[in-house]
């Protein structure tokens, strides 16, 4: 099990225009699974995780990550990258409550 939950200091740190986003991610378990997933989120370098959490059971890997969107650009670009990971079967935008 991996989680990176990021300090509520930055939630204060974040602009009007950006917007939490919460992808539910599942795949195949494998080594690195967990990396390359961050690995897709973080390419761009503008990107923040506010919070991160993966379970396995040795076959199947799942969990959500959370990351700080500026756009609909952003957003869709994204999903895409997640969906190229190896492994990753499938990739759904949560809702906001």
């Amino acid at each position: 099990m991996y989680s990176i939950i990021q300090s509520p200091a930055n939630e204060l740190n974040r602009s009007p225009d950006q917007a939490p986003v919460t992808y539910q991610v599942a795949g195949f378990d494998r080594v690195q699974f967990v990396s390359d997933v961050i690995q897709a989120v973080t390419l761009d370098g503008n990107t923040p995780i506010l919070d991160l959490h993966f379970e396995s059971d040795g076959i199947r890997a799942g969990g959500r990550v959370t990351v700080q969107s500026k756009n609909q650009y952003q957003t869709t670009t994204l999903h895409e990258r997640l969906r190229s990971v190896q492994g990753v079967v499938n990739v759904e935008q949560l809702k906001p409550m």
